[in-house]
């Protein structure tokens, strides 16, 4: 499979489709030579002679994400608020970053976009991620878009390496006992090359366990990870046993192992220490079956697919569930009255509208939801955000997660003003009542111009007559690519390129719809790529270059001509007449980065590395040269007990001083109870901090002495503040400063379970967000 199909990693699982036989197979080493294939009787469905093996999904690492099920399973096994908080507030840092930090921007473009777009080796040719007009946009988009999943369904993505969305499978060796599992997992993200070659084997290892949807709180499972050398060529799944009283993935949400996906998690802050599974959904339970005729007929088929597509309630049973979990509990199993489900029951129902498709049962009739929906009377949490009802605060951990998010949506709605192709992304909120600045808005579209990059212009000559032959043929390329892009968009419902790149599905695009429209975006992809190699080759006059030969392998004068016809496409699409347009297309030159940036190879790093220490050093200038104020003497600071008495003196970098001078005006004003704490630690864990003298009361008692004072003009700090050289090292610097003060919240939030830990790392959070997309701060 993996030679027919050219996948270039390994795996060990496939999900498939057979000659009328459904499931998931697995390798085994052991196999006889002559046998290619095991199928067991109960993965043959109905008979067929199509004997075309369709492959469905491989196993592969994929990224997870908690949703609200999740969320609300976990918090009751009594997963602390802080985790989640932090979760949250890590994954808004790792969207701000990208607008940073080049090195962050890259791997977050990358993520998104699919792998046959960019050449492997782009790292090489140091692009401005940052500012990069169309890579901009696909930093935004993916901004918003996650901003969105954070805000409307609380997806919060885990570490790579600390969960896994996986393929289930049995452990075909009984060697697992109950309520152990096997899982290796591909290391992701240690290497620029992302290596998928190295693997880890969870050891010992308590992991956490679910499978969407989830809504029982039996559906939510502990088990223990062993290492078993009978099953180590398998990676990427999670291996159940095949012992005990019932098979344990039937617990999780009445799965059947075949091809369900699960949700598997061994973070150490999400992993439920302190509570016992709870008791399982009885899956089995007797479920009315759908009588029909011996013969099927195709109307009958067909009003079958119809029926349950009018009847389906499974978004609206869902969310009734958050509701009445928000206000009963998620273990609530009281009713209120004789046809009135508790919360418990909710769930149950909910299991058996997922499979109402196969068998054509649905547990609640239009009349049972709408006496639901009474017992809420008409009030639902704020993190549902339902104009139409009324809502209240809701006091659990997803109304603490929804509103931390809302925090975030000015700062990136500001961003949205200065990109007028992508207001569609604009997030808003019920009561978020703050309106655009007409003037503001106007002035910003008519000051927003593409920026060329010159370098990629100049390594032709575009005077020569051979360039405008070969410009000729770029204007017709791009004007052909540009409207298949837009047939693509106005098909699908989507308002900018950027959007079918990201995958966003901020216009409801999901599922099998969402797929179709990247494939077809491939095909497009295809088809470009080979009109442009078979223009090139077509003039090769040594006759030796082909549409499949690498750029370093062509003859230089196809080199050349390749170069020629790339940057044209450069030049018509960012300045030429459909630059100006409405909404331009800018990705058709990156359909050929390889050609475009050859020339850029190893050349020095984009400037943006600098775009922290940039808004720092606007920030200190303010306070030195407009406000006249400081808060410490020096760069020897001074402490003192939490009873004001002084107990001694240490030296740190200038850098030190300048950055607890800022985040002071930026965020120790506003009267943070653990702010002075959080500071002094902070300074104590700095490398360049240095001790004056000895002294017999621990520094982990020391509080660092703060007092606002004015400049006057013989102030010798000042002036050494305000003279500070701000290179590449400095922007470093600051940095893992941001990161090491960010830690310290974390790390105290998580040990005491205090929101106020958690409060001044989102501050901090909000001060670079504010940096990324102003440039400054104060």
């Amino acid at each position: 499979i993996q030679q027919f199909l050219d996948i270039p990693d390994d795996f060990t699982t496939v999900q498939f489709r057979y000659d009328g036989v459904k499931g998931v197979a697995s390798i085994d080493p052991d196999m006889p030579k002559h046998i290619h294939l095991f199928i067991r009787d109960s993965m043959k469905k109905f008979h067929s002679n199509h004997d075309c093996f369709e492959v469905c999904k491989l196993s592969a690492p994929r990224p997870i994400y908690l949703n609200r099920q999740a969320i609300l399973l976990l918090s009751y096994r009594q997963i602390s608020d802080s985790s989640f908080l932090i979760l949250q507030q890590q994954n808004h840092l790792t969207l701000i970053r990208s607008l940073l930090r080049n090195s962050d921007a890259e791997k977050l473009i990358l993520e998104k976009v699919p792998s046959w777009f960019l050449p492997k080796d782009i790292h090489d040719a140091n692009i401005d991620f940052i500012h990069e007009p169309f890579f901009r946009q696909l930093l935004i988009n993916s901004c918003l878009q996650s901003t969105r999943d954070l805000l409307q369904r609380t997806r919060i993505q885990i570490s790579s390496n600390k969960g896994r969305n996986m393929f289930g499978i049995v452990d075909e060796y009984n060697v697992l006992k109950p309520d152990q599992v096997f899982i290796q997992y591909t290391i992701l993200g240690r290497d620029r090359n992302n290596n998928k070659s190295k693997t880890e084997i969870l050891d010992q290892c308590k992991v956490v366990i679910t499978k969407n949807p989830c809504h029982h709180p039996g559906d939510i499972r502990t088990f223990i990870a062993i290492n078993h050398p009978k099953l180590e060529h398998l990676k990427d799944v999670v291996v159940f046993s095949q012992q005990g009283d019932r098979p344990a993935p039937h617990d999780i949400s009445g799965s059947d192992l075949d091809g369900d996906e699960y949700l598997v998690v061994w973070h150490e802050d999400l992993v439920p220490n302190k509570t016992n599974n709870s008791s399982p959904y009885d899956f089995d339970s007797q479920i009315p079956a759908d009588n029909f005729p011996q013969s099927v007929t195709r109307d009958a088929i067909n009003n079958t697919i119809l029926r349950i597509a009018e009847q389906d309630c499974l978004g609206r049973l869902s969310n009734l569930h958050l509701a009445f979990a928000d206000k009963l509990g998620v273990d609530d199993a009281k009713r209120r009255a004789e046809d009135i489900l508790s919360t418990i029951e909710l769930a149950g129902a909910i299991s058996q509208e997922v499979d109402s498709g196969k068998t054509g049962y649905h547990p609640l009739s239009e009349d049972k939801i709408s006496r639901l929906n009474n017992v809420l009377e008409n009030k639902r949490p704020d993190f549902m955000d339902n104009p139409s009802l009324e809502q209240y605060e809701s006091p659990y951990i997803l109304g603490k997660l929804y509103r931390a998010s809302k925090k975030t949506l000015p700062g990136w709605n500001r961003l949205l003003r200065y990109h007028r192709h992508l207001r569609h992304l604009q997030v808003r909120t019920r009561d978020d009542l703050e309106e655009d600045d007409d003037e503001e808005v106007r002035n910003n579209d008519e000051e927003a111009k593409i920026e060329l990059d010159q370098s990629l212009l100049d390594v032709v000559d575009r005077q020569h007559s051979g360039y405008r032959e070969c410009a000729h043929f770029a204007k017709t390329l791009a004007s052909v690519y540009r409207q298949e892009i837009f047939e693509i968009l106005n098909l699908y419902g989507l308002s900018h390129e950027s959007d079918l790149w990201c995958r966003n599905v901020i216009n409801g695009l999901t599922g099998e719809l969402e797929d179709t429209a990247y494939t077809e975006l491939e095909q497009l992809v295809n088809r470009t790529r080979t009109r442009f190699f078979n223009y090139q080759i077509i003039y090769c006059e040594k006759g030796k270059c082909h549409d499949d030969t690498p750029v370093s392998k062509l003859c230089d004068i196809c080199r050349k001509r390749q170069q020629s016809v790339v940057v044209a496409c450069y030049d018509v699409c960012y300045a030429g007449e459909y630059a100006s347009e409405q909404a331009p297309i800018l990705s058709l030159p990156w359909l050929f980065a390889a050609p475009l940036l050859q020339h850029r190879i190893d050349k020095k790093s984009p400037s943006s590395e600098g775009l922290l220490s940039k808004a720092m050093k606007k920030a200190l200038d303010k306070l030195v040269s407009v406000q006249h104020r400081l808060r410490l003497d020096g760069w020897i600071l001074r402490f003192q007990t939490s009873g004001k008495c002084f107990v001694g003196e240490a030296d740190v970098d200038l850098t030190v001083c300048a950055f607890i001078e800022i985040l002071q005006q930026c965020i120790g004003s506003k009267k943070y109870p653990h702010w002075s704490w959080i500071v002094s630690r902070f300074v104590r864990n700095t490398s360049s901090f240095v001790l004056k003298s000895e002294q017999s009361t621990p520094t982990d008692e020391w509080e660092l002495i703060l007092r606002s004072h004015k400049i006057d003009e013989y102030d010798e700090y000042a002036g050494l503040l305000i003279s500070m050289d701000w290179t590449e090292e400095e922007d470093r610097v600051m940095h893992d400063y941001f990161q090491n003060i960010l830690d310290i919240c974390f790390d105290k939030g998580r040990q005491t379970n205090d929101i106020g830990f958690l409060n001044i790392s989102e501050a901090v959070i909000l001060l670079l967000q504010k940096m990324a997309i102003n440039e400054t701060i104060i």
